[in-house]
């Protein structure tokens, strides 16, 4: 696996990681929302923080989803479309 490779798997590991670590909060703040171990201002600012956090997250590996498919020479799957290509460099 060419260094740049190993980096980008090793960056992607670090962000799944992330994500499932938010969404663990965000199902045990949920439970003690359920529960009534927390207020509603806290469990509305605590949730708005964790929704924020894995917006962040889900766009950084969008972007890194983008630059693997743009370094393959492949298109991205939304562009498929109007260019008469797959996200998989078949033609539809």
């Amino acid at each position: 696996v060419p260094v740049d490779a190993s980096a980008e798997n090793e960056r992607r590991r670090r962000l799944d990681d992330r994500r499932e670590k938010r969404f663990a909060d965000l199902v045990r703040l949920e439970q003690q929302h359920q529960a009534g171990k927390i207020g509603m201002t806290k469990y509305v600012n605590r949730h708005q923080e964790l929704l924020v956090r894995l917006e962040r997250i889900y766009g950084e590996l969008d972007e890194q989803g983008s630059s693997v498919i743009l370094s393959s020479g492949l298109q991205r799957p939304e562009t498929a479309s109007v260019t008469g290509q797959s996200g998989k460099g078949e033609l539809v």
